[in-house]
């Protein structure tokens, strides 16, 4: 136990180093190098707004960065204010009553639930903002998805809620995740990635998956929730921040499976690992385990994902 603390202390104070400490400059390529490994917790809160590029390397005028990010999420709020909406919440009314509706159910069923009651209303408010800036957009550009609200967004934006420092910087973490996850929240980029990961279950799996066929158990009852959500929610908190480590390190390269491409890939190495416990029970008891699952070496999980990834660009199944 000694030798555990005494090593995350000496991981906290290399990330310490890379980031706070660095006095003009934070080394990203070293920053996603150290973080693909696993970023301690008492550092996420300055590591991951790095990873999705909210704070720029250069460290030379931060102030005005933090005026920039404020102006920018007062704007975002403003347009989907509504002041006369019940409770004064400042933002949309709709949105608010379910995000909130959402984490108070998840409260009642999960006694260990992410997010604490006084936080709801910043969840709400990131989500809000992020919705309504993401309409405009897409009513600009073509080229950009157009969407509504989905439960999968109250876990992604829990999570950065919970972890980064000000509601601004979360509302900016969760912006940038979006912008580079939001078609998985179209219907058919959803249809879409549930049919190929299916696709990869049924082919890499078949033992298990003609399991899950023959205890009839719903496909939708389970997979757009991890897909959505990143397993955010499944996952002990731990898991899913240290599986959300290697994430962010990639979420800006391409076609490497480094980010968030390969997130379907862990959870194939997931369902590899809880094989032996699924094919024991029957369809109610499948999906109670797929949405709680146990601590896991997430470690293992993702060299099992990249050899998954591997696997299917040499067999040319995607």
């Amino acid at each position: 136990m000694q030798a555990l603390a005494a090593e995350a202390a000496v991981d906290a104070r290399h990330f310490r180093e890379l980031v706070i400490d660095a006095e003009t400059h934070v080394d990203i390529v070293k920053l996603r190098l150290a973080a693909r490994g696993g970023v301690p917790d008492s550092a996420r809160a300055h590591v991951w707004p790095y990873l999705l590029g909210v704070w720029a390397p250069e460290k030379f005028d931060e102030l005005t960065a933090r005026r920039r990010m404020q102006e920018d999420y007062t704007a975002a709020l403003s347009i989907a204010l509504d002041v006369t909406g019940p409770g004064g919440s400042g933002i949309d009314s709709d949105t608010a009553r379910r995000v909130r509706a959402e984490l108070k159910r998840r409260a009642s069923r999960d006694s260990t639930a992410l997010v604490p009651p006084d936080r709801y209303l910043d969840v709400a408010r990131v989500v809000a903002a992020q919705l309504s800036t993401a309409a405009e957009a897409a009513a600009d550009n073509d080229d950009r998805p157009s969407y509504e609200y989905s439960p999968g967004m109250v876990t992604l934006a829990s999570q950065l809620v919970v972890v980064c420092e000000t509601e601004v910087e979360a509302y900016h973490c969760y912006a940038s995740l979006m912008r580079r996850h939001e078609r998985l929240f179209t219907t058919d980029g959803l249809a879409a990635a549930t049919g190929r990961f299916l696709m990869l279950f049924r082919v890499l799996q078949p033992e298990l998956y003609e399991a899950f066929e023959s205890e009839e158990v719903d496909a939708r009852a389970w997979v757009p929730a991890w897909l959505q959500g990143l397993l955010g929610r499944q996952l002990p908190t731990e898991c899913s921040r240290r599986l959300w480590d290697t994430y962010l390190t990639g979420v800006d390269v391409e076609g490497e499976g480094e980010g968030l491409d390969l997130h379907p890939y862990v959870c194939l190495a997931i369902l590899d690992c809880m094989q032996e416990q699924l094919l024991e029970v029957e369809a109610p008891e499948m999906l109670a385990v797929l949405a709680h699952l146990p601590e896991l070496d997430m470690d293992q999980c993702i060299t099992r994902a990249c050899n998954y990834r591997d696997d299917v660009k040499g067999r040319g199944l995607l």
